[in-house]
């Protein structure tokens, strides 16, 4: 290999290499704190765990010791989920809503639903809200380069209406929002209306929760963002 670059980065080095699309280059590095304290903490629960490797693993099934892993593993995360809870409650600028990014079937509803418990313990009460309920109707979804719908487009949420209840919530106006009929392609209104009190909070999920398109109207401030995934 003639093109690469090493950097010292606690508790190891990084290995930086070229892209496809420019094979003698490595670009710049750009510092990720974020992501490098995930890893650091995956390894650190690994250890704890005592699965530092798939053979560890193995053998822990092996002899019969899975249901302690899974137990130990499943208290690590809801004490993550404590904290993020605590972050949310001691944040400096106060969070008005939540909004929990990930892929599909990564587990973002069970997700939501726990922290939901860890911020009701810290004395707030979380309202969810639902974008799919959001959606646009089926005939005006976006079309994808092989000419199917995309459901996962951003254009395939009416962000102009989710942005107009959000602000009248926050404004503290009642709002009657929609549940989207799957089975007729369209949004309905039955009755669901919301209005925000002092110590509620808005819980959002979907894949486009980091995107700030999504929320527009609301101050980058009182937002408070969580990508969600597993590692497989």
């Amino acid at each position: 290999l003639k093109w690469f670059r090493l950097k010292f980065y606690l508790p190891g080095i990084i290995l930086q290499h070229p892209n496809r699309a420019n094979p003698t280059h490595v670009a710049k590095y750009h510092e990720r704190p974020k992501l490098a304290s995930i890893f650091r903490e995956s390894d650190r629960w690994a250890h704890i765990l005592g699965v530092p490797d798939v053979g560890a693993l193995n053998d822990h099934i092996v002899s019969g010791r899975s249901g302690e892993i899974i137990r130990i593993a499943e208290a690590l995360h809801e004490k993550k989920i404590a904290q993020i809870a605590d972050m949310i409650t001691n944040s400096e600028h106060k969070k008005k809503m939540v909004l929990i990014a990930g892929p599909s079937s990564s587990g973002k509803t069970t997700f939501s639903n726990r922290l939901a418990i860890q911020l009701r313990v810290n004395g707030i009460k979380p309202v969810t809200l639902h974008l799919d309920d959001y959606f646009v109707d089926r005939d005006k979804t976006p079309l994808d380069e092989n000419g199917e719908q995309d459901f996962e487009a951003l254009e395939a949420i009416d962000v102009e209406l989710f942005n107009e209840h959000l602000k009248k919530m926050l404004d503290g106006y009642e709002v009657e929002v929609p549940i989207y009929n799957f089975a007729l392609g369209k949004r309905e209104y039955v009755g669901r209306k919301i209005k925000l009190k002092d110590d509620n909070i808005i819980i959002i999920e979907g894949i486009h929760g980091l995107n700030e398109k999504l929320t527009q109207s609301i101050p980058h401030e009182n937002k408070f963002k969580i990508l969600f995934f597993w590692l497989r």
